[in-house]
C-alpha cells in the first residue's frame, strides 16, 4: 500500500514539475487552486496540490514564486506607501501575491513604522479612526499568507523601517506574531525571504488589563485548545529566548486567561487607536 501511494505522489510531483517547466517557459503565474481545477480528478483535493508545491519547492531548493506557482493573496495594506504607481494612502489595497516583482516606493516624510495587525476588524478600526503619526498599516486577516509575510519583509528590509505586532494575548494571536517573526516549520525553506526577526510585539498582554483599567470582562477563560497550544508554544526553542513573550505565556497559563483586542472597544470604539496605540508607541519614537 505505501510503494502505491509513493508511486502515485511520484507521478503527481512529475506532472506538476512538467506544469511548472511550462509556466516558466512561456512567463505565466498560476495559483495553487487554478491548478488544483485544471485537474480535480487527478489530484483529488486542494489540499492535495498544497502539499506537492510546497515538497517540490523544497525538493528543487527553492521557493514557489520561484516555480510561478502562488497561493491567492488574502492580505491587505495602507497607508504611506505607493505600490505600482497607487497610492496606499487613504484606501485599502490588496497585498500582491508574487511580492518580488513589485516596486514599493515611500514619499517623503517616510513613515515611522509597519503595523502588522492579526485581525481585520482591528485592521478596519484603525483605518478608519487613524492614528497620529505617519504609518503603513498591514492584516493577513488571521494567520498569514506567504505575500503577506514576504510584503512585510520586504518593506522592513528593503527600506529599513521598524515593524510592530498588535494581536489577541492569546496563544493563537502570539502564534501568528512569531510567524511573521520566525516563520513556519512547513515553509521553513522560504524563511530567509519572510520573516521579521525584529518585529516587536506592542500588545495585547494581560498586564495592560490593569494599566489601562480595562473591566474585569476583558479576561476570557482559555479553552482546551488554547491550553493545546500554549504547551507547544512553550516548547518551541525560538519562545524560550524571547523572555517577554515566555513570561507573558507562562502567566497567561498560571492565570487560564486571556485577552482580546475587542475588549478594548468596551471603553470606546476609538479608544485603540488614540489611547492604546499611542501610549504603546510613545516608548519607541519621540513623536
Amino acid at each position: 500500500m505505501n510503494s502505491r501511494r509513493s508511486f502515485r505522489k511520484f507521478c503527481l510531483l512529475i506532472d506538476l514539475l512538467s506544469r511548472a517547466h511550462q509556466l516558466l517557459l512561456t512567463g505565466t503565474t498560476v495559483t495553487k487552486r487554478d491548478l488544483y481545477y485544471q485537474n480535480p480528478g487527478l489530484y483529488g483535493n486542494q489540499r492535495t496540490v498544497d502539499v506537492l508545491v510546497d515538497d517540490l519547492a523544497v525538493l528543487l531548493r527553492c521557493s514557489r514564486d520561484d516555480l510561478n506557482i502562488i497561493a491567492t493573496s488574502k492580505g491587505l495594506a495602507t497607508g504611506d506607501f505607493i505600490l505600482k504607481g497607487e497610492s496606499g494612502n487613504g484606501r485599502e489595497m490588496q497585498i500582491p501575491a508574487l511580492t518580488n516583482a513589485i516596486d514599493v516606493v515611500l514619499p517623503q516624510p517616510r513613515p515611522s513604522f509597519v503595523l502588522v495587525v492579526e485581525k481585520h476588524a482591528s485592521f478596519q478600526n484603525i483605518f478608519t479612526h487613524g492614528l497620529p503619526f505617519s504609518h503603513i498599516l498591514i492584516t493577513g486577516k488571521g494567520f498569514p499568507d506567504m505575500g503577506t509575510r514576504k510584503f512585510l519583509r520586504r518593506l522592513v528590509a528593503d527600506l529599513e523601517i521598524p515593524a510592530f505586532a498588535l494581536m489577541d494575548g492569546d496563544p493563537h494571536g502570539i502564534e501568528i506574531m512569531c510567524t511573521y517573526k520566525y516563520g513556519s516549520m512547513s515553509l521553513a525553506h522560504e524563511a530567509r525571504e519572510s520573516t521579521v526577526p525584529s518585529l516587536e510585539w506592542l500588545g495585547i498582554r494581560s498586564g495592560d488589563v490593569h494599566e489601562y483599567h480595562l473591566p474585569s470582562t476583558t479576561f476570557l477563560p482559555l479553552t482546551t485548545k488554547d491550553r493545546e497550544k500554549l504547551e507547544q508554544l512553550l516548547s518551541r526553542p525560538y519562545i524560550r529566548q524571547q523572555a517577554d513573550v515566555h513570561c507573558e505565556l507562562e502567566r497567561m497559563w498560571k492565570m487560564g486567561m486571556k485577552v482580546e483586542l475587542e475588549s478594548l472597544d468596551e471603553i470606546s470604539r476609538d479608544y485603540l487607536t488614540q489611547v492604546y496605540l499611542p501610549s504603546k508607541l510613545q516608548g519607541h519614537f519621540l513623536f
